[in-house]
């Protein structure tokens, strides 16, 4: 994952489909090495676009993906909470 400036920011690490098959959320890597100290982010699919290099397009800084909600392999939140995802998408989406 690419931000617009061309900076990588992250990788894909898994994505969250729901029972009718459409990708809601990828979940992406940052920071760590070779999976030890990953920070995760739920980022909503439909916030993503496709990029020149078949790889994906986040509109958003370094640092102000550093300031949305993480969490770690072991501390997953619930995804399938509608408050927690209706709260975490506001970090993605502009105004």
């Amino acid at each position: 994952v690419h931000n617009e400036a061309g900076e990588k920011i992250g990788d894909i690490r898994d994505l969250m489909i729901d029972g009718s098959g459409t990708i809601r959320l990828a979940i992406v890597s940052t920071g760590g090495f070779l999976g030890v100290g990953d920070r995760l982010h739920a980022v909503p699919w439909d916030v993503l676009t496709l990029g020149p290099k078949d790889d994906h397009i986040l509109d958003i800084d370094k640092a102000h993906l550093q300031a949305t909600p993480g969490f770690t392999s072991k501390t997953w939140p619930n995804l399938g909470d509608d408050h927690w995802m209706a709260d975490n998408r506001r970090y993605y989406v502009h105004h």
